[in-house]
């Protein structure tokens, strides 16, 4: 097994398809270049091997090519910064070691396929910045061991799943920016959240009291909803909360003397 690792040069054209001949390689490291094109499918595809793939920051484009799925290793694929197009593959269940996906600003359509969430080792999925639609996958609450879960500025839209209350190691989940509606529970789940950012979207109903479980909450952005009814008291469990964002809601009621407890909060908006 060996490592290819050109990251952070100048390099210029398409990636060679030559490179999948090389099929011993365990780390294919090219970030940070100039690379444009596509990814050729009868390369890449015959890396039986290879397990981490970084192209982020390139100028890379097409689609995903449903050969790299037959790289069966795989752990990590980060192609964060391209032009990537096109719809993600069904066929990507098939990485059943995969614990890292970033497609983050490319500009992937289409729906999120739920063949993902038999991706069982997931523990990252960053699709932000994309033009994908339609709702989360049921399918997502099968990810028992993921931590992040950031899908902002998208189209994505509709309730929530109740199966995502099975994901009880979040740490970071950013929804923003969407047309997401109904209630916030099903993300009240893990007790390990750090950020939860929902802002800009159209929840409704009431503030969980069960959201204050998540006592190691640093950060809790809610604004531009439609919440309603009192601010939790259990908020105030929140003993390392430094951003509280509320504002723009239907909220009603008075502050929870509770909240004098989050001595580190630094930024509070409940406007």
């Amino acid at each position: 097994m060996f490592d290819l690792l050109l990251h952070n040069n100048s390099l210029t054209r398409t990636i060679p398809p030559e490179l999948g001949n090389l099929s011993n390689l365990k780390t294919l490291s090219l970030y940070h270049n100039l690379l444009t094109g596509a990814i050729r499918p009868p390369g890449l595809g015959k890396l039986k091997n290879l397990s981490l793939l970084f192209l982020y920051e390139n100028q890379l484009s097409g689609n995903i090519p449903i050969e790299l799925v037959d790289c069966s290793n795989l752990t990590e694929i980060d192609l964060f910064g391209n032009h990537f197009t096109d719809s993600m593959p069904i066929t990507l269940r098939r990485l059943k070691s995969l614990s890292f996906l970033d497609l983050r600003q490319n500009k992937f359509d289409g729906e999120i396929p739920p063949s993902l969430g038999h991706c069982k080792r997931l523990r990252v999925i960053d699709l932000a910045d994309n033009k994908l639609s339609g709702t989360i996958p049921r399918t997502f609450g099968m990810l028992e061991i993921l931590q992040l879960l950031i899908l902002y500025n998208n189209s994505l839209e509709g309730l929530l799943p109740r199966d995502l209350i099975h994901l009880k190691n979040l740490t970071n989940v950013n929804l923003s920016n969407k047309k997401f509606n109904g209630s916030i529970i099903p993300l009240c789940g893990s007790s390990f959240l750090v950020k939860l950012d929902l802002t800009n979207n159209s929840f409704s109903r009431k503030i969980p009291s069960k959201l204050g479980d998540s006592r190691g909450l640093r950060r809790l952005r809610l604004g531009r909803n439609g919440l309603n009814g009192n601010i939790p008291k259990e908020i105030g469990q929140m003993l390392d909360l430094n951003l509280l964002d509320l504002s723009w809601n239907n909220l009603s009621g008075v502050l929870p003397a509770e909240l004098s407890k989050c001595t580190q909060l630094a930024h509070l908006a409940h406007q």
